[in-house]
C-alpha cells in the first residue's frame, strides 16, 4: 500500500478556510494531494482532479475544520481527527470515530461528543491555526518603525460602531483595512496565496482588530495583540482561555461583544491591553499529529527518569518505574515528588487522563522533561 499525504482545501468565499489549509499543511512531510473538504474529491497541487485507487493508495489527511454533516469518509482517506468542530450530531455518524483519537477544536464539540453516549476517545486539541509559526510569514524587509494597526472586516461588519467607538481614538498608528472575503471564482491556488499574504500582514502588525475567528487565532499564535469585536461563537468555547504548553507569554485577546464596545476606552490600549499571559495549544494535539505522520513513536508510556508536573499544585515529580497492582493486576506508575521525596503510585490510565481545572482542559500530569 502506497502512503501519501494530503490536506483539505475549501470551496468558500473566506480566506479563513484557506488559513486552516496552511495550518494543517505545515505538519506534513510533503503535500501530495489537496482534498476538497465538502466532496472529498482529490486534486494534485495544480488542482487537477485525480482518481485514487483505494486498493493501492492511502492518503493520510489532517481532518480539521468545521462540519455540519459527516456521514461517511472514502476508504482512500486515512483521517486524523484534530481541530474538529461539529455544529451538531444530527447528521454525523459517530461510528466514524470508533477506534480513533478525536481532537476537538473547542469545548462545545468536546462536550457534544462526551455526552453522546458513544464512549469515544476524545480530547481538547484547540484550533490548528493557533500553531501557525510567525517566522514562516514574517517579512522583515517590510517592517517599519511606524506602528501598524490591522483591521480585518470589523469596519465592514460593524461600520457605525467601529467609526463611533474605535476609529476616532486609534491615534497611535497607521491603519490598514483588509477583508477575509474573496470571490468564489478565484483559482484555489490564488486563494491559498492570499491566505499566506494575510498571515504575513498579521505577523507585521502591532495591533489587530477583527471580527473573524481565523484572524483572531493566528494573531494570538503570533503573539500579536488582538481585539475581537462581535458575538462570541460556539467555536470560542475554550479557545480564548485554554492553557497551551510550549508557547509562553502570548498576549490575551480582548473579546468585546456588541453590548460592551461602547464601554471600552480605546485610548488606554497601550497602558491596559498589552498584558502577557499564557495561551497555548494542548501539546497532545501536536504530538498526535507527529505520531500519525510517523515522525515520532506512538509510545507515550511514561518512562523512568521522565519529569512531570501535576496540573494543580505544579510540583515536579520524577517517574521511578512502572508496576502492577498486586490485587487486580492493574498497571500503575510509581513516582516521587522531587521536593518532598514522597513516593506515590497511581493507575497509569489516571496518570494520563485529561482533567478540567479552573475551567480549562489539561493533562493531569504534564511532561516537562524527558
Amino acid at each position: 500500500m502506497e502512503i501519501k499525504f494530503g490536506a483539505f482545501f475549501y470551496d468558500s468565499i473566506s480566506l479563513g478556510d484557506n488559513i486552516q489549509t496552511l495550518a494543517a499543511s505545515q505538519y506534513l512531510p510533503k503535500t501530495d494531494y489537496l482534498v476538497n473538504k465538502n466532496t472529498f474529491e482529490v486534486y494534485d497541487l495544480t488542482f487537477r482532479k485525480v482518481q485514487i485507487d483505494e486498493r493501492k493508495t492511502k492518503i493520510k489527511i489532517i481532518f480539521n475544520g468545521c462540519f455540519t454533516s459527516l456521514k461517511s469518509i472514502p476508504k482512500y482517506l486515512d483521517p486524523l481527527f484534530i481541530s474538529l468542530h461539529l455544529s451538531s450530531l444530527e447528521n454525523v455518524d459517530l461510528n466514524l470515530f470508533k477506534d480513533k483519537k478525536v481532537g476537538c477544536k473547542d469545548l462545545y464539540t468536546y462536550n457534544l461528543l462526551r455526552n453522546s453516549g458513544a464512549n469515544l476517545n476524545i480530547y481538547f486539541s484547540a484550533c490548528l491555526t493557533l500553531s501557525l509559526k510567525k517566522e514562516n510569514y514574517l517579512k522583515l524587509e517590510n517592517k517599519t518603525s511606524t506602528k501598524k494597526i490591522l483591521v480585518v472586516d470589523t469596519h465592514k461588519d460593524y461600520p457605525d460602531l467601529f467609526q463611533k467607538y474605535a476609529l476616532n481614538q486609534l491615534k497611535f498608528g497607521e491603519i490598514e483595512y483588509l477583508t477575509q472575503e474573496i470571490e468564489s471564482k478565484l483559482p484555489n491556488d490564488k486563494k491559498i496565496y492570499l491566505a499566506h499574504e494575510l498571515l504575513a500582514k498579521i505577523a507585521l502588525a502591532d495591533l489587530v482588530i477583527t471580527s473573524r475567528l481565523h484572524t483572531l487565532l493566528p494573531a494570538l499564535a503570533f503573539r500579536i495583540p488582538v481585539i475581537y469585536i462581535g458575538n462570541p461563537q460556539p467555536q470560542f468555547d475554550g479557545l480564548i482561555r485554554c492553557p497551551q504548553i510550549g508557547c509562553e507569554g502570548v498576549l490575551n485577546s480582548l473579546v468585546l461583544d456588541l453590548n460592551e464596545i461602547s464601554k471600552y476606552d480605546w485610548t488606554k490600549l497601550s497602558k491596559e491591553y498589552f498584558i502577557e499571559s499564557t495561551f497555548q495549544i494542548v501539546r497532545e494535539g501536536e504530538i498526535t499529529i507527529k505520531q500519525f505522520l510517523g515522525l515520532i513513536s506512538n509510545d507515550l508510556t511514561p518512562k523512568p527518569g521522565d519529569i512531570y508536573q501535576h496540573h494543580r499544585h505544579k510540583k515536579p515529580c520524577k517517574v521511578l518505574g512502572l508496576g502492577k497492582n498486586y490485587e487486580n493486576n492493574e498497571e500503575i506508575i510509581i513516582y516521587q515528588e522531587i521536593e518532598s521525596q514522597m513516593i506515590w503510585s497511581i493507575p497509569i490510565k489516571m496518570f494520563q487522563d485529561n482533567v478540567v481545572y479552573d475551567e480549562k482542559m489539561t493533562k493531569r500530569f504534564i511532561k516537562i522533561y524527558t
